[in-house]
């Protein structure tokens, strides 16, 4: 797994404001169309470290915080201050997109 730099560390979250921020997101920019099977079944996978102890955070390339349009953003699960799991959702490194 790549490490997540320090600095791109954002807020605590949970997996419940995750959907809320989502469905949000999907609303603002009239997403229509479901997430990509690979993207479903690598977040299952990511959700599935989730255990008892861990912290789930956001994190995010920009220097501002969790804006839309960072070039990498994504989720961290966080175990006794080790970085145990991450997930992108917008970036090169995604554990889903496609490698050429």
């Amino acid at each position: 797994m790549q490490i997540i730099p320090p600095e791109w560390m954002r807020e605590k979250t949970t997996v419940e404001e995750i959907g809320r921020d989502w469905s949000a997101r999907r609303k603002k920019h009239d997403w229509w169309c479901p997430s990509p099977p690979e993207w479903n079944r690598e977040w299952e996978s990511f959700l599935g470290t989730l255990r008892e102890g861990g912290d789930l955070f956001r994190f995010s390339s920009h220097p501002n915080g969790w804006p839309e349009g960072a070039k990498d953003e994504g989720y961290v699960i966080v175990r006794d201050g080790v970085q145990v799991r991450a997930i992108y959702w917008v970036g090169e490194q995604s554990d889903y997109s496609l490698k050429t």
